[in-house]
Formats: structure tokens, C-alpha cells, sequence
């Protein structure tokens, strides 16, 4: 164990470059278009777009961790999976070419991690979209595991800190969850249910299996009502992102325009935290574990319980109802199968 002490106050050792300049005041910008805004939702906004959670309270914060939304409180991901999504539809919807789509919507990618800094989540997204973004400029195919693995094997050679830090494990889990499990539950769901709405209940179920052996690890807890608040919180994401997005971007230009944007995104952010603040009022949200390899031995063994029993029950339920001496399946057995062979000469 070490304890370090500061001496004094950090020196100066250089001017922060241009694009960091202009980032900065674009972040700031983002706070005076939101800070009008009523309750929390002045400081959530900021956090959605560029990580910035200094405005965020300790109350709110905890709501978020326990309901699972932790990250939407914190920029991730997810939210560069918004950004780049949007941008390359309106690029398509203008019919530009391979070539073309994949430059600008590799512009828009920088432009939001500069922005939002590169956070290991927003890393890990940054790079498999450029990956998925050089394919399509080839013409060739864009396999999305490929380039989750090839991401994660790049960034943790570029800089193998990213290996112990749990925001990436994190991300890198739940990315993977989505590609191999989300399908499999997705079609196992829609034998009780409409396609979309199994679709939907699939993708937070797998991202929160995927992750829960390192939640468990660094003492998360095992959430309970984490699906249920991802589910809920899904449809307000992408709109709040998008607007934050567009209010911080033209900041700079018209503080007017930039917080009609942000006015335009309160509704959504307002929806995030009634979902935390009402997911965290239900007893045993998280439900503790313990801590290190013997939490993430816990969460894997859940998981595994999750991913295995109900398939198991189901094939068992099936056995039964063929079974020949049940008296409700097949000919020949019960009072028909009786009649029935009576019948025959």
C-alpha cells in the first residue's frame, strides 16, 4: 500500500491544442444550453453526451448504479453506437457512396470522441466502427464479432492497462452478449411473445448476463430489476443523445438554437431518471454478492444456471408430453389407443 501526498498545485506544462480548445468550449456550450432546464435533467443531458457528470448529484448517481443504468449516467458505448447510427442513415438517405459514407461517418466518430474523450467504452466503440467502417469503404463484409474481437485485440495492444480496467471489460462483455446470446433469447422469447417485443426484452437481458460475472466482481451486486429499467430506458436514449448531440454542436454558433435542441431532449431525460428513481425504490434492486473471483464465480455460475435450466426444462416438458405411456400422446394408448385396436382385425 502507498499513500501519495501533493505538494502543491499542479503545474502548467503546456496550452491544450486547438481541437481541445474548441472541444472545451463546445462542452461548455452544452452546459448553459441545458442549465435552464428543470430538476436533474440539466445535468444528465451533459453526462449523456460527453461524459461530463459534475452536475449529476451523489442521490442520482445511486439510482442509476442500482437499476443498472450506470451507463447512461457516464457517456459510453452505446452512445456512440447512437451517433454513428444516425449519421450513417442520413448519409445513405443522401445517397453517397461506400467511400463517402464511410469518411464522414468516421468523421462524426472523432468528433465524438474528442468531444466526449476517450473513455475505454467509448474506445472500444470508436474502433470497431472504424473497423466496420474500413470494410465498408472495400466493399467487403462487415462481420460485427470480427470486429468486436479485432477492436478489443488492437486496443489492449496499444495499451494493455485496458485489460484490468473494468469500463472495458465491461463494454467489451456487454458488445459480445448482444452478438452470440441476443439472437439465441430473442428467438427462444418470440415462441411467447411478438417478435419485436422478444427483440427488445433479448438485447438488455443479454448485455446484463454478459456482464454480470464483472458487476458481481467489482461489487455491483447481482441487479434484479436491471433488465426491466434497460428495457424501459431503451426508448429515451437514442432522441436524448441525438439532440444532446445537436445542442452541443451548434453551441458555438446560436446558444438560441442549441438549447431549443436541449429543450427538445428534457422529455427523454426526464423519463431516464423517473425510471432510476422509481427502479431504485423496489426492494432488493441488487441484490449483494460477494466481491472479486468469488463474485465473479457467483455470476458466472447464474448465469450459467440462466442460460441452461430453461432450455433444459423445456426439452424435459417435451419428453413427457411424447411419452408413450402418459395416456394423452399417441395412438393405440388410453381409452382410444383401447377402441383402436379393437377395431383393427
Amino acid at each position: 500500500t502507498a499513500v501519495l501526498d501533493a505538494r502543491g498545485p499542479p503545474s502548467r506544462v503546456g496550452p491544450p491544442s486547438t481541437l481541445q480548445r474548441v472541444a472545451g468550449d463546445v462542452r461548455a456550450g452544452l452546459r448553459r444550453a441545458s442549465a435552464p432546464l428543470p430538476g436533474q435533467s440539466a445535468a444528465l443531458l451533459p453526462a449523456l453526451v460527453d461524459g461530463d457528470t459534475s452536475g449529476v448529484t451523489a442521490a442520482t448517481q445511486h439510482r442509476f448504479r442500482v437499476t443498472g443504468l450506470t451507463h447512461l449516467v457516464a457517456v459510453s458505448g452505446e452512445n456512440l453506437a447512437v451517433v454513428t447510427g444516425v449519421t450513417l442513415g442520413v448519409v445513405r438517405r443522401l445517397r453517397f457512396g461506400p467511400r463517402a459514407t464511410a469518411l464522414v461517418t468516421a468523421c462524426a466518430i472523432a468528433g465524438f470522441v474528442v468531444l466526449a474523450r476517450p473513455s475505454p467504452s467509448v474506445l472500444r466503440a470508436a474502433v470497431m466502427g472504424a473497423i466496420g467502417l474500413a470494410a465498408l469503404a472495400g466493399g467487403r463484409p462487415r462481420p460485427a464479432l470480427a470486429s468486436l474481437s479485432a477492436a478489443t485485440l488492437l486496443l489492449v495492444l496499444a495499451d494493455p492497462s485496458l485489460a484490468r480496467q473494468a469500463g472495458f471489460a465491461l463494454s467489451v462483455l456487454a458488445s459480445l452478449g448482444l452478438l452470440v446470446l441476443a439472437p439465441g433469447l430473442a428467438a427462444r422469447f418470440a415462441r411467447r411473445m411478438p417478435g419485436s417485443l422478444a427483440t427488445a426484452i433479448a438485447v438488455p437481458v443479454a448485455a446484463q448476463l454478459a456482464c454480470t460475472p464483472v458487476i458481481a466482481a467489482i461489487g455491483g451486486g447481482l441487479g434484479l430489476v436491471a433488465v426491466p429499467a434497460n428495457l424501459l430506458a431503451a426508448p429515451a436514449v437514442a432522441p436524448a443523445t441525438v439532440l444532446g448531440v445537436l445542442a452541443a454542436a451548434a453551441a458555438p454558433a446560436s446558444g438560441g438554437l442549441a438549447h431549443a435542441f436541449a429543450l427538445g431532449a428534457w422529455l427523454p431525460c426526464r423519463w431516464l431518471i423517473a425510471v432510476a428513481a422509481v427502479g431504485s425504490r423496489v426492494p432488493a434492486a441488487t441484490v449483494t454478492a460477494p466481491t472479486g473471483l468469488l463474485g465473479a464465480a457467483y455470476g458466472s455460475a447464474l448465469v450459467a444456471a440462466v442460460l441452461t435450466v430453461p432450455p433444459v426444462v423445456s426439452a424435459a416438458r417435451r419428453r413427457v408430453r411424447s411419452c408413450p405411456g402418459d395416456g394423452r400422446a399417441g395412438p393405440g394408448h388410453g381409452r382410444g389407443g383401447q377402441r383402436g385396436a379393437a377395431a383393427r382385425p
